[in-house]
């Protein structure tokens, strides 16, 4: 499902640097639904980092 939003992705380390969206995702309309951020929060780990 993301590869059929999302044209792109660019992750620097853990943070999102920005997003782009399909031609098709676009074409639906979701560039109007879609928020212009999104808070990612970190997963707890298990054991040491």
């Amino acid at each position: 499902m993301i590869q059929s939003l999302y044209e792109e992705i660019v992750v620097r380390g853990e943070e999102f640097v920005s997003v782009r969206l399909s031609p098709e995702a676009y074409a639906h309309g979701l560039a109007l639904a879609l928020p212009q951020e999104v808070i990612v929060t970190p997963l707890p780990s298990r054991g040491r980092a």
